[in-house]
């Protein structure tokens, strides 16, 4: 198993080559039939207009509120009863195996950056560095998704 890279030794280029290469991977084991079943499932869950609300009760006393995205609303959302009355499961449940590891990967490289910029006693100069790197980073990305 290969170690995170160092956010502290890469360039920007660098970085985004090795956020390809991850996302390459996870992609790897999706099929063009787990994109179908997914297209079909995401489709009849947008049918019903309430299947989208979460089942779970959000505290207001909590300390820390997780910003929600797609990819965490999916995880915590119930599938809509036009897609099945009899299964139990949780819409990332029924979606397949490659899509369900896409999210996952999505999910650990998100909180490996969160954590790389809120690390406790980094110093001022090396967080605002990082920000930075980061910033620089959405930029070629964007523009390499732009110009391929």
């Amino acid at each position: 198993m290969r170690d995170p890279p160092d956010i502290d030794r890469l360039d920007a280029e660098g970085f985004v080559d090795n956020l390809d290469g991850m996302a390459c991977a996870a992609f790897s084991n999706v099929t063009e039939e787990d994109l179908y079943i997914t297209t079909d499932l995401l489709e009849v869950q947008f049918a019903d207009k309430t299947a989208w609300f979460s089942a779970r009760e959000t505290s207001t006393v909590e300390e820390t509120a997780e910003i929600q995205n797609i990819y965490t609303h999916i995880q915590d959302v119930d599938h809509s009863p036009l897609i099945s009355e009899m299964a139990q499961d949780s819409l990332y449940r029924m979606l397949p195996p490659g899509i369900r590891s896409c999210i996952r990967a999505y999910a650990i490289i998100r909180k490996w950056i969160v954590s790389k910029i809120v690390t406790p006693r980094l110093g001022l100069r090396t967080r605002q560095a990082r920000m930075e790197l980061l910033l620089k980073v959405i930029e070629i990305a964007r523009w390499r998704n732009s110009n391929p």
